[in-house]
């Protein structure tokens, strides 16, 4: 039995560029706002082309401003709490953090990341560990808050502590992976099996320009003076068409996600699992010869310009699988580094190693 320490929980890190970024966008749509009422008082005309591209940039930027609030109050209150919080690191790696507690055997830590470029790392930079695990009700990836360390003092730290896995022979794929992938969203799960939960960063991809347009209509028309003439058939039916686009949108979007049933991944100790409108697609390890994570530049009227990542499975003698990182219940980093600790056949050795120990 080895000797635990303990870390107490401080303030997170939040003077940064990260917070410098969540800033400037409520202070953009302040200004956006600022703006429109500017342009009101001075010129109230109704359906002015001015006004209603001031008021679509207050609406996209109220959205941005939102989110970037929601994070950052989210941050403030981790880390009023986070002397409340602590993390032990000893025969077990054991953290009390509010809906991200856990305690895991250290012969079950398989690997341990932090995601970023080591070029661009600052111990003052705000960024979660991910630990790697042995499944335990089908969850595998557990986070450590930026609160107990620097991110890159904690993470070299755990992968000194931790034991390094050995390396088993993989086994053959199942027979009926749709059987395995049915029975993973009732929640049955086989030993060394985990889920990928679906994650809902789809939606800032949605046809946000339509939908800000056409409530940018509606706020014209509900602020037109009384007595005013009506607009017209074509505000009216530029208004609908706005709104109808991201509806059929959903609509689209939902004959793709329905059938996954609330799984992004299924990874077993054989191969990987993933379902589509066509039916279950499967990667086994042994034909899987890299895994990575691609960019791409991609534009969003949430979060301008952000690259479109994907989580990319090279198969031997087989088109890649791309997976886009906005269905993923986790970062794409994340879930590359638990595929890769499947296709080591380390899943399958802490399986063993933990049985034995029992």
């Amino acid at each position: 039995m080895m000797t635990a320490e303990s870390l107490k929980g401080k303030s997170a890190p939040l003077l940064n560029r990260q917070t410098g970024r969540l800033l400037l966008h409520i202070s953009l749509a302040a200004g956006a706002l600022t703006l429109l009422l500017w342009k009101r008082s001075t010129a109230p005309s109704p359906f002015d082309p001015v006004s209603l591209a001031l008021t679509g940039l207050s609406i996209a930027t109220a959205l941005t401003a939102l989110r970037s609030l929601v994070i950052l109050v989210r941050r403030i209150a981790l880390s009023l709490r986070a002397s409340k919080y602590t993390l032990t690191i000893g025969d077990t790696l054991t953290s009390d953090v509010v809906d991200q507690s856990f305690d895991v055997p250290r012969e079950d830590v398989l690997d341990i990341l932090e995601i970023g470029d080591w070029g661009s790392k600052s111990a003052n930079r705000y960024a979660d560990i991910f630990v790697m695990t042995r499944p335990r009700e089908g969850a595998a990836i557990r986070v450590v808050p930026p609160i107990f360390d620097a991110p890159g003092a904690l993470k070299e730290q755990l992968m000194r502590w931790r034991k390094p896995p050995p390396k088993r022979e993989l086994p053959e794929p199942s027979k009926l992976p749709s059987k395995v992938y049915e029975a993973a969203t009732r929640g049955e799960f086989e030993e060394g099996t985990s889920v990928v939960r679906h994650g809902w960063g789809w939606l800032r991809r949605g046809p946000f320009a339509a939908l800000i347009a056409g409530i940018a209509f509606l706020i014209e028309a509900m602020l037109m003076p009384e007595g005013s003439p009506p607009p017209g058939i074509l505000p009216f039916g530029a208004m609908l068409l706005c709104f109808a686009f991201p509806l059929v949108w959903l609509l689209m979007m939902r004959r793709h996600i329905t059938p996954r049933k609330g799984l992004a991944l299924v990874f077993t100790p054989a191969e990987a699992l993933m379902r589509t409108p066509g039916g279950v697609v499967r990667a086994p390890w042994k034909e899987v010869t890299r895994m990575h994570v691609s960019e791409a530049p991609a534009w969003s009227v949430l979060t301008g310009l952000e690259p479109q990542r994907h989580l990319v499975f090279d198969r031997q003698g087989d088109t890649p699988i791309r997976y886009d990182e906005a269905f993923l219940g986790a970062p794409a980093e994340a879930v590359c580094a638990l595929a890769e600790v499947y296709r080591r056949g380390s899943v399958l050795a802490a399986d063993s190693a933990h049985t034995e120990s029992e």
